[in-house]
């Protein structure tokens, strides 16, 4: 996937570019780190919010180690994702992802050791995992059982997301307010807990702490670059 091609085919910016670097950790210990990027655009006459993320997992055991390269691109408006496009090789094995809205679904072309398509009833999800938090954080409810689309596994889970208290935190040098929101996936024994922080029309992940079967794995953001468009 040419890592720029969504953006300069089809897009207009619309406001700041926020350029965002994060340390992956698992229990711990630096095993990695994440590079994101979001910007508000106008596609087709109407707005919306372009997000690329680049991630590198370097992970060794006594048992074994893990090796992950993944970049998406994708693009969400009003309604939800529009539009996905993925690349990843984990443990050497590649797969790649499509995807569309079109009238009353969401459609995703698959390649892994084959290739078939996936289509997905709008009906049938919320959100998607990238932006379901955001989207209820966004709402002010205090808590809800949204169906939402995960774009790593392609499968539909429930999860029950509850508002927590604000708190003050420091990010990259500076004392912030962040919104608290926690996270059960329903059946997978799965319990995360993340802080967004908003500025320049946009809500940015801060720090997620995620829990599942033993282990504790975490993002936090190290780096955080605003580029305001020039006129």
């Amino acid at each position: 996937m040419q890592a720029d091609t969504m953006e300069q085919a089809v897009m207009t910016p619309a406001g700041a570019r926020h350029l965002l670097r994060y340390q992956v950790l698992s229990d711990n210990e630096p095993v990695g780190e994440l590079l994101s990027e979001q910007l508000l655009v106008v596609e087709s006459g109407r707005s919306a919010l372009f997000l690329r993320n680049q991630l590198a997992i370097r992970a060794s055991s006594f048992w074994s180690d893990y090796v992950l390269d993944s970049e998406e691109e994708m693009l969400l408006d009003a309604e939800g994702l529009c539009r996905y496009a993925g690349i990843s090789t984990e443990d050497g094995e590649q797969s790649a992802v499509t995807g569309m809205r079109e009238t009353d679904a969401l459609t995703l072309h698959i390649k892994e050791e084959r290739i078939y398509t996936e289509r997905f009833a709008l009906s049938t999800f919320d959100a998607t995992s990238q932006n379901a938090a955001s989207d209820f954080l966004a709402r002010g409810d205090g808590q809800a059982t949204w169906r939402v689309l995960d774009l790593e596994t392609f499968e539909i889970d429930s999860w029950q997301l509850r508002r927590l208290p604000e708190e003050s935190l420091q990010v990259c040098g500076q004392t912030v307010s962040a919104q608290v929101v926690s996270i059960d996936i329903c059946g997978q024994h799965s319990r995360s807990t993340a802080w967004y922080v908003h500025r320049d029309d946009a809500c940015i992940l801060v720090r997620e702490i995620k829990e599942e079967l033993g282990e504790r794995n975490e993002v936090i953001l190290i780096n955080w670059d605003i580029q305001h468009a020039t006129t």
